[in-house]
This record gives C-alpha cells, structure tokens and sequence, in this order.
C-alpha cells in the first residue's frame, strides 16, 4: 500500500490557486510538494522493483524444474538456476524490509 506521507493526494484532488497565491507561494511549500512527489515516486520504484522481482522468481523456478528433467542432466545449470532462485528470493525479502523500513 502506497501512503503519501503528508496526505496530498494528487490524482484526486485538483488544486485551483490564483495566479498572485501562485507566485506568492513560499519556497518551503514548493519544496514539500517536490518532496511529496519524490517519496511517491521511490514507492512507486520500490513496487515496481518488487514485481519484476517475482515475475523473475517465477520464471527461475520454471526453468529450475525443466533443467531437473533435461537430458541429458546438466549439474552445473541446475546449481546455477537453484543459486539464482535463492538470490530472488533474498531480493524479496530486501524488497519487503526496505518497504516496513522506509515507508
């Protein structure tokens, strides 16, 4: 779950300024808003990152359980595919102590 840490909801709120609150706006408040949008977009990355991990972590498991029938048997690709499934799923478990820690 993607939280905006000073609830400034982007997509659902349109903010109508006159021009003069425009240009009279302090540079804190355009900071905290650049801010705002930076952190949405790391947890945006993060999720991102998640997901590609998982579709990756499928597809070696897959492969792991093919290069277990091929004949004829190749120890060397079944270590490689078991060594890459463990580091998938160590990046997993990165990704989701990364997501309780900064978000």
């Amino acid at each position: 779950m993607i939280v905006n840490p000073i609830n400034y909801k982007t997509s659902s709120i349109k903010i109508k300024m006159k021009y003069q609150e425009r240009i009279s706006q302090s540079q804190d408040q355009k900071n905290v808003q650049e801010l705002s949008f930076k952190v949405e977009e790391a947890q945006h990355q993060l999720a991102a990152d998640e997901l590609a991990t998982k579709k990756s972590l499928v597809q070696s498991k897959a492969q792991l359980e093919a290069a277990k029938a091929c004949v004829p048997f190749d120890t060397q690709s079944v270590i490689s595919l078991q060594l890459k499934v463990e580091s998938l799923e160590d990046g997993l478990k990165r990704i989701s102590a990364l997501k309780e820690e900064l978000f």
